[in-house]
C-alpha cells in the first residue's frame, strides 16, 4: 500500500475540488476533516470519500459555495439551514457560533439540515474539547431523496408496503411525505402510524369505504397525521371524497382529476364545481350529484 505525506495527501485532495469547482476555502475545510480521518483511524471517512464528493458535487447534491442561513436563533440555540453545502464547512462554522454562545451562557446547542456528509462526528466535538468544554454531536444516515430538495416540494409522494422502509426513508428526506394510497383496512394502516412512516396519510375513499375512511382517518389523528383523499376517478367519486374531507379534522388537501374525456360532465345533470381551486361540496340528496342515465347510455363501455 503507497504511502502519503499527509500534507501532500491534503495539496492533491484541494486541487482535485479546486478543478471540480469548488472555492479553495472550502476545499481546504473538506480535506483538513478528511485527512484528521485517516489520521485517527477513521479510514470510512478518509480519502476514500473524496470521489463520492466530487461526483455529488457534479449532480447537484452537494452545492459548493451555498449560503449559510441562521433560520431561528436565540442566546443559546441556533438554527442553521446549509443549503446542501458541504457538511464539513456547514457544521464547523456553526460549531464554531455554538462554542462561542456556550462561553457566554455555559451551554448551547445548533441543530443543522440540508447539508452534505459532516464526515467524524468526532471532528466537532473536538473542537468544543480544545476550548475546555464538553461537546455532544448526533447525525442522520444522510441517505435521503435529495434530489427532490431545490424543488421545495409540498410532498414527496412514495410507496412501498414496508412501514420500516418508509419510515427510514421519511426521518431522511428533506421535505415531508406522503403515501399509503393502495393499503386497505385500519389493520393494514397501524403499523405504518406506528412505525411514524408518513407525514400524510393517503385514503382511497372508494376502496375503504367511507366509514372505514372515517376510522382510518381517526386514528391517523391520533398520530399528528393528515390525510388526503386518493381521487383519480370520476364525479361521483369526487363527491364522496369531497364529503370525507368536510368530516375529517384533519384533512390536508384532495386531489381531483382534470385530464379526462370531454363528455365527462355530461355523465351527471349537476357536475360539481370548483370556486376559486376550492371544491363545493354538492347539496343535492345523498352524495348531492345526480347521475344522467341517457348520457351513460350514450357512451357505452368500449370493448377491443
Amino acid at each position: 500500500m503507497p504511502k502519503i505525506i499527509a500534507e501532500r495527501l491534503n495539496e492533491i485532495g484541494q486541487a482535485l475540488f479546486v478543478a471540480a469547482g469548488v472555492p479553495p476555502t472550502e476545499a481546504e475545510t473538506v480535506m483538513r476533516h478528511v485527512v484528521a480521518a485517516n489520521l485517527a483511524g477513521h479510514d470510512s471517512h478518509g480519502i476514500i470519500q473524496v470521489p463520492t464528493y466530487i461526483e455529488r458535487v457534479k449532480v447537484g447534491h452537494i452545492v459548493p459555495g451555498a449560503p449559510w442561513t441562521i433560520v431561528q436563533e436565540s442566546p443559546t440555540t441556533t438554527v442553521v439551514d446549509g443549503h446542501w453545502g458541504f457538511g464539513y464547512v456547514v457544521n464547523e462554522r456553526a460549531m464554531k457560533l455554538t462554542i462561542e454562545k456556550a462561553k457566554t451562557a455555559n451551554v448551547a446547542a445548533a441543530t443543522v439540515f440540508r447539508q452534505g456528509h459532516i464526515g467524524r462526528v468526532a471532528s466537532y466535538t473536538l473542537m468544543a474539547a480544545r476550548e475546555g468544554m464538553i461537546g455532544i454531536a448526533t447525525a442522520d444516515s444522510g441517505r435521503s431523496p435529495k434530489a427532490v430538495a431545490p424543488f421545495d416540494m409540498t410532498w414527496l409522494e412514495i410507496d412501498t408496503w414496508d412501514p420500516q422502509s418508509l419510515a427510514l426513508i421519511r426521518r431522511a428526506a428533506p421535505c415531508p411525505i406522503a403515501s399509503l394510497e393502495s393499503v386497505c383496512g385500519r389493520r393494514a394502516f397501524r403499523p405504518f402510524f406506528d412505525a411514524y412512516a408518513t407525514d400524510v396519510a393517503i385514503i382511497d375513499v372508494i376502496w375503504n369505504g367511507f366509514l372505514e375512511s372515517i376510522k382510518i382517518a381517526s386514528m391517523a389523528e391520533a398520530y399528528e397525521v393528515n390525510c388526503a383523499p386518493h381521487n383519480y376517478y370520476g364525479h361521483l367519486c369526487s363527491a364522496i371524497s369531497a364529503h370525507f374531507c368536510a368530516v375529517v379534522p384533519n384533512f390536508r388537501v384532495m386531489e381531483i382529476d382534470i385530464d379526462s374525456v370531454s363528455w365527462r360532465d355530461e355523465l351527471f345533470l349537476n357536475a360539481p364545481a370548483i370556486e376559486n381551486g376550492e371544491l363545493v361540496i354538492p347539496k343535492g340528496p345523498g352524495w348531492g350529484v345526480e347521475v344522467n342515465e341517457a348520457a351513460v347510455r350514450a357512451h357505452p363501455p368500449r370493448t377491443r
